[in-house]
């Protein structure tokens, strides 16, 4: 029950090939909760996005490495736009 809304992600088979992880929608970035060369696991925190005055967790899709954060707390992104890079 704890990850309840995983089964609205994509089915991880169809993600294992990417290494990016981009914005589901455009926003601002409240925080960032990775940094390079930390390790997350499926489920887990990466940041949080405000989008139209509503806050959205992002979460980590799947299990990898941090190689590069390509946004920082205040940030303005757009839809699809990189905002962190796997190994």
């Amino acid at each position: 029950m704890q990850f309840e809304h995983m089964k609205y992600l994509p089915d991880a088979d169809d993600l294992s090939s990417s290494k990016e992880f981009l914005a589901p929608m455009p926003g601002a970035v409240i925080s960032i909760a990775v940094k390079e060369g930390d390790t997350v696991e499926v489920g887990q925190e990466l940041g949080v996005l405000e989008a139209m005055k509503m806050q959205n967790v992002l979460i980590a899709e799947k299990a990898g490495k941090i190689k590069k954060v390509h946004c920082k707390a205040g940030d303005a992104v757009q839809v699809e736009q990189v905002l962190i890079e796997f190994e």
